[in-house]
């Protein structure tokens, strides 16, 4: 089998040598600690025999003025720099532009920055050393990472401010910060020599020789969208998972409030002839497929049921002292609750809508996977056309705009799976709502117990911040460098955006798969509505079977079974985001039900 078929955490060696790179390869090794190749074959070639001509033509005094190689930078692009301070210009470069602000990212956007970073140098059109490459392998390698500011990228000239950080350690620039077990080190209290840097990790002794940078150098190792595809990179993968766990957890909710099926006919929505909504009606109705509880029968005797509960209770309360009385004081319709006609859009319309979400993440994706094999670098080195040498030619693949422009769209489609979840927990915590649910999800007695109750604000806060982060970010550009860089994309923005928003969202998908599942218990522990007369279908079935026998610790804690009396909640929210982060859940649809959602 390919390793391109493989998922992340199976990959173990990844090689910028011959394949390209693939999403699950840069999770691999951003998220999982997978190794990199040494930089070896044609492509080590290229790069030195390209190095080598830069250095006989571009870098001396009598050379010509090349952007990057021995001029200054952005505004100051016509500075001719001397051939005896070039390497001064690298030093400076890096300490200059040096000026990241906030929280630090991730090791994981760090490590699939620095990965991305070297397969992107080892194309062969950037004109640097190939020890430029195998020095960010070794960091990846050796797990030196570098502490990395959030804040400071505008994406275009690329993500100068965060790689320039990530080249500060490279460099061993005494006032750059590296993780040393979780804590960040400053590198001039690690150097053991001037160009040698040691420290221990996990009880063995990490070196690391750092390098100066030569011609060009500096600028190809800042100049490129890096930061900002790491992020993406990461991001496809885990929304991915996202978009089958919406389906997954929408499903379990139509089945908790014994929803009406044929909304999800597959001629139906052959009509409407949109890919993303034909798959995710695909996806519902095999998750329902033999579902007992979505039918007539399941809502007349639940209606029956909850009936005799309702009349029980304001036969007591009230001056009626009879069922006749009741029945005609309370206005109950059978009718209307055992037929319902149609669903709720939140419910009935989980197919345009995820489905609308699915077929933007396809388009975001395909550019992403197109980003990861580009080169973003400036200026770029080509062939001559007699072949007699080479040509740098300055353009701007450094914009971000193609990744800022998806990244805002992709923001609005998880905003949107966001929306569209919350209004589910919300009608599943309404008696009115869901049909005859007890108020709040609540197992034991109302008024002493609060069941979910909280959980809708919580719900209520994250989607209200998404509506604010789905703001675009590339629509507001701001000029920099004495207007030489007057359009830039604020991609930077946009990715990190996005990458709260998938937070809170798969935040809102956890508590959606806490409020089915409770809402199932709920209406199926009485013997008349048992799972066994009114089963679930087979893969609802297999999933809220798997979730009700979750175990969290050895003592065999099963925090998903019905909750009777309150429990503290954010324990139970907590373990469901680390399940469904996972791929457990999915792969037990795709072992129980023999189908792989289609996304």
């Amino acid at each position: 089998m390919s390793q391109t078929h493989y998922t992340p955490e199976e990959i173990k060696v990844v090689s910028i040598n011959e394949e390209e790179l693939t999403i699950p390869k840069i999770v691999a090794v951003a998220r999982y600690l997978g190794s990199v190749e040494p930089f070896k074959g044609p492509k080590r070639t290229k790069v030195e025999e390209i190095r080598k001509y830069v250095e006989e033509n571009w870098l001396s005094d009598t050379s010509e003025p090349q952007y990057g190689f021995n001029t200054g930078v952005g505004a100051l692009k016509n500075v001719k720099i001397s051939q005896e301070n070039i390497k001064k210009f690298q030093e400076l470069y890096i300490k200059s532009h040096s000026v990241g602000v906030g929280e630090p990212f991730d090791v994981e956007i760090v490590r699939a920055t620095m990965l991305l970073q070297a397969n992107a140098l080892a194309k062969g059109y950037s004109g640097i050393r190939p020890i430029i490459i195998d020095k960010l392998i070794e960091m990846l390698n050796k797990g030196i990472h570098p502490v990395v500011p959030e804040q400071g990228s505008l994406g275009a000239s690329g993500d100068l401010a965060p790689l320039t950080h990530i080249t500060a350690v490279l460099v061993g620039e005494n006032d750059a910060d590296v993780w040393v077990d979780q804590q960040k080190a400053r590198i001039r209290d690690l150097k053991i020599s001037s160009d040698v840097l040691k420290f221990q990790r996990d009880g063995e002794d990490v070196t690391f020789q750092t390098i100066d940078l030569h011609g060009k150098e500096a600028v190809s190792l800042t100049n490129s969208t890096a930061v900002m595809l790491a992020i993406s990179c990461l991001l496809i993968h885990d929304v991915e998972r996202l978009l089958g766990n919406a389906d997954i957890s929408a499903a379990l909710s139509l089945e908790a409030m014994m929803c009406e099926k044929d909304a999800f006919a597959e001629e139906l929505h052959a009509l409407r002839n949109q890919e993303g909504q034909i798959r995710t009606a695909t996806n519902i109705r095999q998750l329902t497929a033999g579902s007992k509880r979505m039918t007539a029968e399941a809502r007349r005797a639940y209606f029956v049921y909850i009936t005799k509960q309702r009349l029980n209770k304001n036969l007591k309360e009230s001056k009626h002292k009879d069922w006749y009385h009741a029945v005609k004081h309370y206005k109950l319709n059978y009718e209307f609750e055992q037929k319902r006609v149609q669903d709720a859009y939140s419910l009935r319309c989980v197919p345009q809508v995820h489905g609308a979400c699915k077929d933007a993440f396809r388009h975001v994706k395909s550019i992403v996977e197109r980003e990861i094999s580009a080169v973003t670098d400036n200026p770029v080195i080509f062939a001559t056309r007699n072949g007699a040498g080479y040509e740098a030619k300055s353009g701007g693949n450094f914009h971000g705009e193609p990744l800022a422009l998806a990244l805002d769209f992709l923001a609005l489609a998880l905003a949107e799976i966001g929306s569209i979840s919350e209004r589910r927990m919300f009608r599943l915590l309404s008696p009115t709502m869901s049909f005859g649910l007890p108020r709040n999800l609540t197992g034991g007695e109302p008024g002493l117990n609060s069941g979910y109750m909280l959980i809708q604000y919580t719900s209520a806060q994250l989607v209200s911040e998404n509506k604010i982060l789905a703001h675009p970010a590339c629509v507001d550009s701001i000029p920099t460098s004495d207007n030489q860089e007057d359009h830039v994309s604020m991609g930077m923005t946009s990715a990190r955006k996005a990458n709260r928003i998938l937070d809170n969202v798969q935040n809102l998908i956890a508590m959606e798969f806490m409020c089915a599942v409770q809402g199932i218990h709920l209406s199926s522990q009485d013997e008349r509505l048992s799972l066994a007369k009114f089963p679930l279908g087979k893969g609802t079935s297999a999933v809220f079977n798997f979730i009700k026998e979750y175990q969290v610790t050895d003592e065999g804690v099963k925090p998903f079974q019905r909750m009777q009396e309150d429990e503290f909640v954010h324990t139970k929210i907590q373990t469901m985001r680390r399940l469904s982060d996972s791929d457990q859940i999915l792969s037990v649809f795709r072992n129980k039900a023999d189908f792989t959602l289609l996304i």
